[in-house]
């Protein structure tokens, strides 16, 4: 299951097992970070860690917690884009499932933007019934569909900037926290092991005044069907004053 990113937000249901699985949006990296390697739970703080900004971890932590009702996910207007917004870097979210969303979002200043063009989690749940799987299983469950990712496209007022800007990664094993009244109708609770992988974008700040962000991703696999993200962000960089 992926917490920032397309999301197919079902539970899969084998002879064998059952787990939580979608296409997602934010990860771990397998890349060696320039700071001493950190322990974290959340895949994003492991992303954090990449990029350096140990207050991403706090931002992304927030929004997972976020209920269905308020959930950035599925906000197809960009009314819920600042909840669990924090620190030196904002998170701009991919769409619930499979399908696009234009959002309308206020930015302050100086911050930092990541996001996931598309990306893949495998999460083991046997809190919602069914027997137990192993990263390893996860993993082979979701990697064709990683590797299949195509035609990716990332914009920022109309210039190409996936040359310079994207990344594909793929992340160690890690956790997921669901809250009650989650995304998935899963009892609350800590779900693990769970993997992830895909496209990200890291965005230097912006000047303040009007800017445009569609990003773009599709990816063919046995496992999750055909895929499609497309969101597109109408931001305003708000200037901030300290004095």
């Amino acid at each position: 299951m992926n917490l920032e990113g397309p999301l197919l937000g079902r539970v899969a249901e084998g002879p064998r097992r059952t787990h939580l699985r979608r296409p997602c949006n934010h990860c771990g990296l397998m890349f060696e970070p320039t700071r001493p390697r950190q322990k974290h739970r959340n895949p994003s703080c492991r992303v954090a860690a990449f990029i350096e900004d140990r207050s991403a971890c706090v931002a992304m932590t927030a929004r997972e917690r976020a209920p269905a009702s308020v959930n950035p996910l599925t906000d197809e207007v960009g009314t819920n884009c600042m909840v669990g917004q924090r620190g030196s870097i904002w998170f701009l979210s991919g769409f619930f499932g499979i399908g696009s969303a234009t959002r309308t979002c206020s930015v302050p200043e100086g911050v930092t933007l990541f996001f996931p063009v598309i990306n893949f989690v495998d999460v083991n749940a046997p809190q919602c019934g069914g027997a137990i799987q192993t990263a390893e299983e996860l993993q082979a469950e979701s990697q064709p569909a990683i590797n299949d990712i195509h035609s990716l496209l990332v914009e920022i007022d109309g210039h190409d900037v996936k040359k310079t800007l994207l990344q594909l990664v793929v992340p160690k094993p890690f956790a997921v926290t669901l809250p009650t009244n989650n995304l998935f109708g899963c009892p609350a609770g800590i779900y693990s092991p769970a993997v992830d992988g895909g496209a990200y974008v890291s965005v230097p700040p912006l000047t303040p005044g009007r800017h445009t962000i569609h990003f773009h991703g599709e990816s063919d696999s046995d496992f999750f069907g055909h895929v499609v993200q497309d969101v597109t962000y109408e931001l305003t960089v708000v200037p901030i004053s300290l004095e």
